[in-house]
C-alpha cells in the first residue's frame, strides 16, 4: 500500500478536528448531556441541556466512530505535540486553519473547570 506523506501543518490540522470530535463525546459522557447556547439578537444567550440516558451513554462508549477518534487522537496527539514544540509558527498556521484559536482554548479549558 503506498500512502501519500503527511505535512507537520495537515498533521497538526487533522489532530485538532479530531481532538474537537472527542472533546464532544467525553462532555456528553461527563455531563450526561448536551448543553446548547444559543444567541438570541437584543436579548443575549440562552443555553438549554438535553439529559442522555445512562443506556445512550453507554451506546456512546462503544460506538464505532467513537472508538475510532480515541484512535487517532491517542497516535496524533503526542506528534501534534511535538510540532507544536519544534514548529510553533506550523503549528499555530494549522491550529488557526482547523478554526481553533487561543481565545477558543481559554474558553474550553474554563469549562472542564466548571
Amino acid at each position: 500500500m503506498n500512502l501519500n506523506e503527511l505535512s507537520a501543518e495537515q498533521i497538526v490540522f487533522l489532530s485538532t478536528i479530531n481532538d474537537t470530535l472527542v472533546e464532544t463525546y467525553e462532555r456528553v459522557i461527563r455531563d450526561k448531556g448536551i448543553t446548547r447556547s444559543i444567541e438570541i439578537p437584543m436579548i443575549g444567550s440562552v443555553k438549554s441541556f438535553h439529559s442522555v440516558s445512562e443506556e445512550e451513554i453507554a451506546e456512546i462508549t462503544v460506538n464505532k466512530r467513537y472508538i475510532c477518534a480515541k484512535s487517532v487522537q491517542d497516535k496524533l496527539k503526542p506528534i501534534a505535540d511535538f510540532i507544536k514544540d519544534a514548529t510553533p509558527d506550523i503549528y499555530e498556521k494549522a491550529y488557526s486553519l482547523a478554526g481553533m484559536h487561543d481565545d477558543e482554548e481559554e474558553s474550553k479549558d474554563s469549562d472542564d473547570n466548571s
